[in-house]
């Protein structure tokens, strides 16, 4: 059998653990053993997310927003060649490329999910239709991937100027029986930061007109799946917000931004207002019809018409930024007058959460003066508000920042994921280490156990053994002693026969000799019968013990005993066998030397020890004294005291005033 469980450890020890091609984490086979190790590892991991967690409160998130404008994006049919053409109104040279997804927040019937392209090549060229130099290529790394992306962003190998941005599509997806491909918005940003690409001409080979839902001018309307570019810090105000008209007629109404001087303006945004007070509407009092006017220091009363709604009108835009091209076109104020304005129940309004002017990719608008004909004036709905840098409910940010942000928390997620992925994977080989390890250690308990109960069986038996060979001594000392003893007096005896009182003496002595061999043949039966456990049956046995010795020397004998405990295991039989030796020992000296009348033998049982008593009013004996000769009788009983770890006091003077002996015996 321990041949068996050592085996069976040496199995358990040496067995392979998990190998790193099992997981995505760092812990090898030989830590996966180790419980506290994948605990403490677990801790780490768990810290790591908790700090990612963190770090993305501090970065803006992406949600698809309420795309109530209508305007979705691009679809496109795959065939060969499938290209998508911008362009770009001059040459230039572009620094970055972000093409973003077509996402749906109420999709149609047919709508795809995602038609994201697997493979694109962007190229610039100086001619319309014509191949150009490719700047950047990109192919998803794993299947699926470009439809999880939030945006796809792309950097030229090179500087590259021209006017035609080309991309070509080598990868579609599959809906049915029918490939096609889908993008939401085309941004192409200069050294400056600006998106060049906003409002100019999209021409492609293989688009499916669904307007105003898939048009080829989506791709550059400013319009995206996740609505303004903002970071996570929340707003302290809700913009600007007009006086309550009772009517529609009570127009027009405006609002400018006094830039202090003339600057060529390149691009405006409308931010629309989403109060943080009031029900959550998004596009809040966005006028229906507006103007955008331009006053420069030249025409400070003649404004120039930069922008108006169509003919057909103009959707509100919900929770998205209203962008518009400017052709470079210089002023000092930029006026937004609401020709129409936003009803509500029983009155109308107009309100902006925030109005931006670019020049050359900077935000010239910022906390410059404001007017207009007219305002609600509160803490949250003030003239400033409207050039803060804050929408109704976050921090505004420009492209770069916005576009770094998203990247970062795009790379953070990624290093979540796999964090997650590993805490899991941690997790599982901690229970699986934690199993192992309790069934290690329970064979090793179990090995244990069996090879102490094997020690204890061999201890037990060299006990009985000792015990046997001990009582066997006590039997040739006491009883052989005695039955030679006896065989030497019934010798004498026989030989004197012609003497009767000498024979007489003789035969005395015999019968004497024989009762005390009986009585230690008794004690020895006794210390060998099982009976010796039982608590009553030991105390009986010291008693009568005591009655036996004590009551042929003195006439008047006094034997006291309480009820021993009951609830206690049985003694061992060394335990017995040492105190029925010291009972009978200190009896027998009071017998034999103490010249006693009067003796006194008392029992006192408690729960952890006995008291045991004896006093007589004897010769009694000096140990202090000069003439004092300690004899065998004293020295047994301190051996039997000490192997029975007891404390033995012993208090005699002389002349006649006896001896008490006290013995205080711990339970076993």
């Amino acid at each position: 059998m321990t041949r068996f469980f050592t085996a069976l450890i040496f199995l358990l020890l040496f067995l392979p653990g998990p190998t790193h091609a099992e997981s995505p984490g760092t812990s090898s086979s030989s830590s996966s053993w180790n419980p506290l190790r994948l605990h403490q590892q677990s801790r780490a991991l768990r810290t790591q997310l908790d700090q990612l967690e963190t770090n993305f409160r501090q970065l803006p998130a992406p949600n698809v927003t309420s795309q109530t404008h209508g305007r979705i994006g691009f679809h496109g049919r795959a065939q060969h060649p499938a290209w998508l053409e911008l362009d770009l109104g001059q040459s230039t040279t572009p620094e970055q490329i972000v093409l973003f997804p077509a996402r749906i927040s109420d999709p149609a019937p047919g709508d795809p999910d995602s038609g994201f392209p697997s493979e694109i090549t962007v190229s610039l060229s100086p001619t319309s239709g014509q191949p150009g130099t490719i700047i950047a290529q990109w192919r998803e790394a794993t299947p699926g991937e470009g439809i999880t992306l939030p945006f796809l962003k792309l950097h030229p190998v090179a500087p590259t100027n021209a006017r035609y941005l080309r991309l070509d599509i080598h990868g579609f997806r599959r809906r049915q029986s029918s490939q096609f491909f889908s993008l939401g918005e085309i941004v192409v940003l200069n050294q400056n930061g600006q998106n060049i690409a906003l409002g100019k001409t999209v021409t492609s080979s293989a688009e499916i007109l669904n307007p105003p839902r898939w048009t080829n001018q989506n791709l550059t309307d400013g319009h995206l799946w996740c609505g303004q570019l903002t970071g996570p810090q929340p707003s302290p105000s809700n913009g600007y917000h007009s006086v309550i008209a009772a009517n529609s007629s009570e127009v027009p109404k405006w609002v400018e931004v006094d830039l202090q001087k003339d600057h060529p303006i390149d691009e405006i945004r409308l931010i629309p207002a989403r109060p943080r007070d009031y029900a959550d509407i998004t596009g809040f009092g966005f006028p229906p019809t507006f103007r955008v006017l331009a006053y420069t220091d030249q025409s400070p009363t003649n404004p120039q018409l930069l922008w108006q709604t169509p003919p057909t009108g103009f959707p509100n835009p919900g929770d998205s930024m209203v962008t518009l091209p400017i052709a470079n076109i210089p002023a000092r104020r930029i006026r937004i007058e609401a020709t129409s304005l936003w009803a509500r129940t029983g009155d109308y309004i107009f309100a902006l959460a925030e109005l931006e002017v670019y020049s050359q990719g900077k935000n010239i608008a910022l906390n410059q003066p404001v007017r207009s004909l007219d305002q609600v004036q509160t803490p949250i709905w003030t003239q400033p508000a409207l050039v803060d840098g804050y929408s109704s409910q976050r921090r505004l940010l420009d492209w770069p920042t916005w576009l770094a942000a998203i990247t970062q928390r795009q790379n953070l997620e990624q290093q979540s994921t796999h964090l997650s992925a590993q805490l899991q994977l941690t997790q599982t080989q901690f229970q699986t280490a934690l199993i192992r390890s309790s069934f290690l250690l329970a064979i090793i308990l179990l090995t244990l156990f069996l090879i102490g109960l094997l020690w204890q069986k061999r201890r037990l038996h060299l006990a009985r053994i000792e015990v046997r060979e001990r009582l066997a001594r006590d039997f040739h000392d006491e009883v052989g002693s005695r039955l030679s003893h006896l065989a030497l007096v019934a010798e004498l005896a026989k030989n004197e026969t012609s003497n009767p009182e000498r024979t007489h003496q003789r035969l005395s002595t015999l019968a004497d000799s024989a009762r005390e061999t009986i009585d230690s043949m008794r004690d020895l039966v006794w210390l060998l019968d099982p009976q010796p456990g039982n608590w009553q049956t030991i105390s009986q046995r010291l008693e009568q013990t005591a009655r036996r010795i004590l009551e042929p020397a003195v006439s008047n004998l006094t034997i006291q005993s309480n009820p021993p405990p009951t609830d206690l295991k049985p003694p061992p039989v060394e335990w017995s066998r040492d105190l029925l030796l010291f009972v009978k020992e200190a009896c027998a000296n009071t017998a034999r030397h103490s010249q006693a009348d009067t003796a006194n033998f008392t029992l006192d049982w408690t729960p952890k020890n006995l008291h045991l008593t004896l006093h007589d009013n004897g010769i009694g004996f000096d140990e202090s004294s000069p003439q004092f000769q300690p004899g065998a009788g004293l020295r047994n009983l301190r051996t039997r005291a000490t192997r029975l770890h007891a404390k033995l006091d012993l208090q005699s003077t002389t002349p006649n005033n006896g001896t008490t002996l006290t013995l205080t015996v711990p339970l076993p």
